[in-house]
């Protein structure tokens, strides 16, 4: 064993985790400031473990520590400290988690909500500013994040003080605005009993898109070198070709789902006042910030008609920092720790 892990065997450590339908992270962390400090990091593809369970063991195995709390935050809604993870098919119990792995302490909450959690402690690093404004100090904080699922969250202001909220937004319908929009709804429609706004905000989505987009092309036979999207990676290679290599097809993919992005983003701070400011998380966005910079999500969230103005005055961000999640998660620990003493 080498001395940082001998030095971790003897000291207490958060567990945080944070669960996806494509990757499941997980981080030990120190926990003495308000920012806990991280130890260890690993990322696993979540098809290749069977349980969140298997996870946490392969972990400790790799990173031995004795843990005073554990946080996990998962991409589904928990109920009751029981969550049916959306894009994965676990199951997974925080009463299940204790007993497994006795752990005195652990928490099981919505991955949105563990983002919410690390909001405050986000630098200028962890960011790429979309709008730089002044915001309402007293407003609401929104949360939009596009990944393999879309997840949605809140920092509600009440009295001064911000309390995360988790929601599944991004499960509400999904709202064209404009003539390819309505195209995409109407072919899609034909596949789905319900198009969600997640079945085009979202990694899956892309890959709808780019599929829609592709067929359109090749009836109208102008579909050049397209990408086989029997390929389950496919959305991670639209992003690249269209960032690295400006292919067509894929950089009009990019550029379709980001207004839709932008859309549903202006939407969500219509609907909360989220007027101190939207924060953009997820896997998905980092990778196209080339094409971000252009500008078409900023103006289709500002294109609300009569409140453009009141969208202006919108701080607007992008969080680069994926280690978010675990930030948020590892906070809600060390909260759930102090709570008890």
């Amino acid at each position: 064993m080498n001395q940082a892990a001998a030095t971790r065997a003897d000291e207490k450590m958060i567990l945080a985790g944070d669960i996806g339908g494509t990757n499941t992270r997980f981080g030990l962390f120190r926990h003495e400031c308000d920012r806990p400090e991280s130890v260890a990091t690993e990322i696993y593809g979540s098809s290749s473990l069977s349980s969140l369970e298997e996870g946490i063991e392969r972990f400790l195995q790799e990173h031995p520590a004795r843990i005073s709390a554990a946080c996990f935050g998962v991409a589904g809604p928990v109920i009751k400290g029981v969550c049916h993870v959306t894009n994965l098919p676990w199951v997974v119990s925080e009463a299940r988690i204790r007993e497994r792995f006795a752990f005195e302490q652990a928490t099981l909450v919505n991955d949105l909500l563990a983002i919410a959690h690390a909001i405050e402690i986000l630098t200028a690093d962890d960011l790429l500013v979309l709008q730089a404004a002044e915001g309402d100090p007293d407003g609401n904080v929104a949360i939009l994040a596009p990944g393999t699922g879309l997840g949605v969250g809140f920092l509600f202001n009440i009295q001064g003080a911000m309390h995360p909220v988790a929601s599944q937004g991004g499960h509400v319908d999904f709202a064209p605005t404009t003539d390819l929009e309505i195209s995409l709804l109407q072919t899609l429609r034909k596949k789905f009993a319900r198009v969600s706004l997640e079945r085009v905000a979202s990694g899956a989505g892309m890959l709808e898109i780019y599929r829609t987009l592709r067929a359109t092309r090749q009836d109208q036979g102008s579909c050049g070198d397209a990408i086989d999207v029997s390929d389950t990676s496919s959305p991670q290679e639209i992003t690249r070709r269209a960032v690295e290599y400006g292919d067509p097809l894929c950089v009009e993919t990019v550029r379709l789902f980001l207004r839709i992005i932008g859309s549903a983003a202006g939407n969500l701070i219509l609907m909360s006042m989220a007027t101190k400011g939207l924060y953009l998380a997820g896997g998905v966005l980092p990778h196209v910030a080339p094409l971000i910079r252009e500008g078409l999500l900023l103006e289709a969230l500002l294109d609300k008609g009569r409140f453009r103005d009141l969208l202006l005055r919108v701080p607007v961000y992008v969080i680069l920092n994926q280690q978010t999640g675990l930030l948020g998660a590892a906070r809600l620990a060390v909260k759930s720790l102090n709570l008890r003493r």
